[in-house]
Formats: C-alpha cells, sequence, structure tokens
C-alpha cells in the first residue's frame, strides 16, 4: 500500500504543469494592431492567415495527443504498468513477504518437511532448492487464512507435525524403486508400508484416474468395493490417493477433483463413525486449498444419515465445494461441463468411455507415483486408444 501511494505521488509530481496558450492572444494583438494602422484588406487577410493556423495548430495538437495515448497503452500492455497491474504486482509482493514471515517460524527439520511436501522434491532433494518448494507449500495456507500470518502459521506447522506422524514421505515412496540417500527409509519399511497400502487399494476403493478440461486429476472413490476398515490404514490409503492426485496435477494451483461413485452403495459400507470423522478432519486440517470440488455421484437417500453426521465437521468454504449429481438429469450434470468423455467413466457421464478395469499391480507398481491409472489398455477400439496416447503423452510431459 505504501509503495503504491508513494508510486502515485511521484508520478503527479512528474506530470508536467499545463502551458499558457499565448498564441491566440498574439494572433489578436497582431490583427488588432493592423486594422489601427493598417489598410482593412490587410487586416481581413490577416485574421484569415490566423483562423486556419489555429485550426492546423488544433488539428496537430489532438494528432499528438492520440499518439500519445497510444504509446502508453502499448506501453502499459507490454510492462504491465496499469494500474490494476499494479495491484496484482503489489499484492505479489506483499504475499511473498507474508509467505517469508511463515517460514521465519520454522525449524530447519520443519523447513525440510516443509519443502518434501512437494514429490519433485521430495524424489531430488536439493539444499538449493528447498526455500522454493516451501514457499510453494506454506502459500496454500496463507491463502487458505485469507492472510493471517499467525493463523496460517499455526495451521502450516501443525500439518508439519501431521505430516511427519504419519510418515507421510513413507507412504509415498511405498512403491518406488529408488529411494533418496536423505529419506530416512528402509527397505523393511519400505516393504510393510507396500503390503498393507496394496491389499487397502487392490479392491479398487480409491484410485487417481483422469483429467478435467482443466487439467486437475480425479481423486476417485467407490464405497461399494470398500472392504473393512481399519484405523492406520484406510486413512492412510487416502492420503496417500490424494498426494497421488496433487502429484499428478497438470491445473496451475495443482489443485484436484474427488469424485465419489454412490452406486450400489449401503450403510455397511460406511465408517465407523470415529474413523469418518478423523478422515474429515485430515482433510479439512492438513489439505488446504488441495481440493478443488467434491462430486458426489448418485448418492442415496440411506447417505443423508452419514450427511447429516460429518456435515458439521466441514468447513463453510468446504461445503460449497460439494455437490450432489444425478446421472439421470443428463441436461444439468456438471460432469460433462467439467470432463471430456474420453476422461470420464460412463458413471460420471452415460457417454464417458474410461471405463478399464482396475489393474493394482499396474497401478501401484508400473506407473510412476505422478502419474494417474492409464486411461486405456492396447486392446480396445482405435478411437480409445488414441485418446490413451493422448493422454500418456501429456502426463510424460508433465
Amino acid at each position: 500500500h505504501k509503495t503504491r501511494t508513494m508510486r502515485k505521488k511521484n508520478e503527479k509530481k512528474a506530470e508536467p504543469e499545463p502551458e499558457e496558450d499565448n498564441t491566440t492572444q498574439f494572433f489578436e494583438a497582431e490583427e488588432a494592431t493592423l486594422q489601427k494602422f493598417g489598410s482593412s484588406k490587410s487586416a481581413a487577410a490577416f485574421a484569415g492567415r490566423r483562423r486556419s493556423l489555429a485550426q492546423m495548430r488544433e488539428s496537430i495538437t489532438g494528432t499528438i495527443h492520440n499518439v500519445a495515448v497510444v504509446i502508453h497503452e502499448t506501453i502499459s500492455q507490454t510492462f504491465g504498468l496499469q494500474d490494476k497491474d499494479d495491484d496484482n504486482d503489489d499484492d505479489d509482493m506483499d504475499e511473498h513477504h507474508l509467505v517469508n514471515e511463515m517460514l521465519e517460524e520454522l525449524s530447519d527439520e520443519e523447513m525440510e518437511i516443509c519443502a518434501r511436501a512437494s514429490y519433485q522434491y521430495l524424489k531430488n532433494p536439493q539444499e538449493t532448492e528447498q526455500l522454493n518448494f516451501a514457499k510453494l507449500y506454506a502459500i496454500r495456507f496463507l491463502r487458505a487464512k485469507q492472510g493471517n500470518v499467525p493463523k496460517a502459521t499455526q495451521r502450516l506447522k501443525e500439518t508439519l507435525d501431521f505430516r511427519k506422524r504419519k510418515n507421510i514421505d513413507w507412504v509415498r515412496m511405498a512403491f518406488d524403486t529408488k529411494i533418496p540417500d536423505k529419506i530416512n527409509f528402509t527397505r523393511s519399511e519400505q516393504e510393510h508400508y507396500a503390503s498393507k497400502l496394496e491389499h487397502e487399494i487392490s479392491s479398487g476403493t480409491v484410485k487417481v484416474q483422469g483429467y478435467d478440461k482443466d487439467g486437475r486429476s480425479t481423486y476417485i472413490f467407490i464405497p461399494r468395493n470398500v472392504q473393512g476398515h481399519d484405523n492406520e490404514w484406510t486413512i492412510k490409503q487416502h492420503i496417500y490417493t490424494l498426494e497421488r492426485a496433487v502429484a499428478s496435477s497438470k491445473a496451475k494451483d495443482s489443485t484436484v477433483n474427488a469424485v465419489v461413485d454412490f452406486n450400489g452403495f449401503s450403510l455397511r459400507n460406511a465408517p465407523p463413525t470415529n474413523l469418518g470423522k478423523e478422515f474429515m478432519a485430515t482433510f479439512r486440517n492438513h489439505y488446504a486449498g488441495a481440493i478443488h470440488a467434491i462430486l458426489l455421484v448418485d448418492a442415496p437417500a440411506t447417505f443423508n444419515i452419514l450427511w447429516n453426521v460429518f456435515k458439521p465437521l466441514l468447513a463453510q468454504s468446504t461445503r460449497e465445494k460439494i455437490h450432489f449429481i444425478s446421472t439421470k438429469d443428463t441436461a444439468d450434470n456438471p460432469l460433462t461441463q467439467l470432463y471430456n468423455a474420453s476422461q470420464a467413466a460412463s458413471w460420471m457421464r452415460l457417454d464417458g468411455t474410461l471405463n478399464r478395469a482396475f489393474t493394482a499391480d499396474e497401478y501401484l507398481y508400473q506407473t510412476p507415483f505422478n502419474q494417474p491409472f492409464q486411461a486405456n489398455s492396447t486392446e480396445e477400439g482405435e478411437n480409445d486408444r488414441r485418446d490413451g496416447a493422448a493422454t500418456t503423452s501429456a502426463t510424460t510431459q508433465q
């Protein structure tokens, strides 16, 4: 704000004072002299000349003004000097300053955990890049708390402690073949994590598959496939899936969509109340700004019982992201606006072609963590193969 005020003051000082226009007065004085001492014919001729010169001067002045306007607009658009861009630049500077304030409150260990929230940094942790990746993660909390540094810092520190206690780095690297030296993850610990997560995920309850039109990856949850609940690993399979969705996202803000298929759902698929509450608290407190939209597809009436229990646990901003969708209402299905048919299953939109059967071994061991489950197999039709190749090419570039 101070920078913007000083800039405007300087601009005012730099503005030249308007020159006094003496041209007209000069011509009128000369005309009066001729009328007094010269012939009327000479005076009339001089008056005509004066009018012609005045018109010429007015035309030149207008042309100069128009040229000046064009030059100003061109420079403004090229170098970002418009008032709106000035405001954005100042906002970016303020945000940068506030994030630095947050990071100054972190210990060395917390800074490393903060940077490792990025899978890119986790795979190749370079000390020279630590600050940049830590900033990218911290800024989510600053925006979620609307610029309130103390609240954002507190939530960030709580999340860093959560990531340490839950061994989020181990969760993400459970199926990686190469573990960086800086990651203290033994072979026996990795095998344990891989075995537990594979057991949970192999049922096809959760997976990352497909992108919306803006490049957001899709976190898919199918409750009917639930085969039991484990107090530790049920939560960790969802953490694995959300972390993988974030790592796979191509969106500018790295957000993801969560889509829940409620077809075939019954209350026996529902988690125990305590586990459901922990699940809600985990997403609310530690994944600030990671989810763009939560889309509940064909939720039955029985789901209302669970909804009434868990709804109060959600922040208002999260509730606003939740949309109940009926695929029977083809004319008003938001998924048709968000997704192309090649990136959606038929239960998401009736013409969806992303219906390949889930294979846990391929998903967990053969597909990189920062890529979704591949779209289509090579045995399917030519159109689907072309769509799958396009998706694979895009994810490879990412």
